[in-house]
């Protein structure tokens, strides 16, 4: 997300020589990690960039790029989308990324998507996924009641489709 001026596109935006307060998203160890690297990236290429690790939450950081205390976030497009419009149908990058600028409140952009992804994954040790024969997801729903989830705080159920929220999960404990 940009904050940008109502007179002029996103893209069209000169940053070199700009001072620019970027924030990190969340308390959590991946927000800060790509926080950095953004920063790194921005400061190479002549840009003087600066970080607020911890911010907050989705809601704490999205009203600090609207009011200006901070100048871009890096944000995942699905959830973003998700955030902004709860009856959203787009999956697929594309076209979660053509419907972002349109759901954005005035002011305020999408630079262009970054060629990575963040996926949910689950894992198990070895001998685990031996014993009960798990070889996917779907698989410990015949046995989640035998084990415990341990997860970090972020993984709770959403609507974006993280692991916590599917049926096949849900049934597990959590540690």
């Amino acid at each position: 997300m940009w904050r940008q001026p109502a007179v002029q596109p996103v893209h069209q935006r000169p940053l070199r020589g700009r001072r620019l307060a970027y924030g990190g998203l969340g308390r959590f160890p991946e927000s800060q990690v790509i926080a950095e690297i953004y920063a790194g990236a921005l400061n190479a290429a002549g840009v003087t960039a600066t970080t607020k690790p911890n911010i907050g939450s989705r809601e704490i950081y999205f009203k600090a790029v609207q009011d200006g205390s901070i100048d871009l976030a890096p944000d995942y497009s699905g959830n973003l989308l998700s955030y902004l419009d709860t009856n959203a149908t787009q999956v697929s990058a594309d076209d979660v990324y053509k419907a972002l600028p349109g759901k954005l409140p005035q002011g305020l952009g999408v630079l262009d998507p970054a060629k990575a992804e963040d996926k949910d994954a689950m894992v198990v040790t070895k001998a685990t996924a031996e014993k009960y024969q798990l070889k996917s997801i779907e698989d410990l729903a015949k046995v989640c009641g035998d084990l415990t989830m341990a997860a970090p705080q972020p993984l709770r159920p959403a609507p974006t489709g993280s692991l916590a929220s599917k049926p096949t999960t849900t049934a597990c404990s959590r540690a």
